[in-house]
């Protein structure tokens, strides 16, 4: 299971907000190392969250509140990532 495979798990399983409970900010740490190794850039990250989150929430709600969702996580991703992620833009 690579990086990709484990974005879901950064996520809560009904609200889909990132690191919503302490299993989902270990999820998201875990995979600190993989991205580092394989020089995962933070745009890179950012795209995979995206198409991941953009399935899961289509048929959920109308396409501003998705967008509005989605550019919140991404705030919080960058928060927790951008830091160590910057050196490989």
């Amino acid at each position: 299971m690579n990086w990709k495979d484990k974005i879901p798990e950064c996520f809560g399983e009904e609200d889909k907000k990132f690191g919503s409970s302490l299993e989902c900010l270990k999820n998201a740490s875990s995979i600190l190392p993989e991205l580092m190794e394989k020089r995962v850039s933070s745009a890179e990250l950012e795209k995979v969250i995206r198409d991941y989150l953009s399935g899961e929430l289509r048929n959920r709600v109308n396409s501003n509140t998705v967008k509005r969702h989605i550019d919140e996580q991404i705030q919080m991703v960058r928060q927790c990532f951008d830091g160590w992620l910057s050196y490989f833009t």
